[in-house]
């Protein structure tokens, strides 16, 4: 799968250069269905330890309003039952050719564990697209994160296709990492077109 190999080139690149997005997803009757019933399209590829997610949702809303959604990640805590706290630190806009970058830190809580990660975000506010990895200037509790963001504009507002490549560095019960990648991502892209959306 195109969206895979894309995926697995992250972890070389470590945000040394905002990478282009990549070409639109394209999707199945299934998928197009679950869009058109207001529902989240997922398409998950696990392994012991973490794996590869990619979430679709529409949203009606501007792409931009949709963007600005996405990148206020304090309001997640009350949306996704296992994240317990984010803390945004190290913004700084867009200036001299260089992207919008963010850093921010999240608490998880999952069967009784706690895990603490850091991620480094790189933004195209324009071009509507933002890409993630580990920052390996904190301390972790995962071995790696890679993700990204793209909204595309569509007839009733936008399109938001999450892709999300993890590693926690240990042997994960194959029925928790389902549950983190269907119902937390769920959770999230629900939770950030309610708030596009204003509802």
């Amino acid at each position: 799968m195109r969206w895979l190999s894309m995926m697995l080139l992250w972890p070389a690149m470590a945000l040394a250069a905002l990478p282009p997005p990549p070409a639109p997803l394209e999707l199945t009757e299934d998928e197009q269905s679950t869009l058109s019933d207001r529902d989240v399209a997922i398409r998950l590829e696990q392994n012991d330890t973490g794996g590869l997610s990619v979430g679709i949702i529409e949203v009606n809303a501007t792409p931009s309003q949709t963007m600005d959604a996405i990148l206020d990640l304090p309001p997640r805590v009350a949306e996704t039952g296992a994240l317990k706290e984010v803390e945004v630190y190290n913004q700084t806009p867009a200036a001299g050719g260089n992207p919008e970058t963010m850093g921010a830190k999240f608490s998880l809580r999952v069967m009784g564990s706690s895990i603490v990660f850091h991620v480094a975000y790189e933004i195209d506010r324009p071009g509507l697209w933002a890409v993630s990895v580990l920052d390996e200037t904190k301390e972790n509790d995962l071995v790696s994160v890679y993700a990204s963001y793209q909204v595309l504009a569509t007839e009733t507002g936008s399109r938001i296709i999450y892709r999300s490549q993890s590693d926690s560095g240990r042997s994960i019960p194959r029925w928790i990492s389902t549950w983190l990648a269907n119902n937390a991502l769920k959770d999230q892209l629900t939770g950030i077109r309610a708030r596009a959306e204003g509802t």
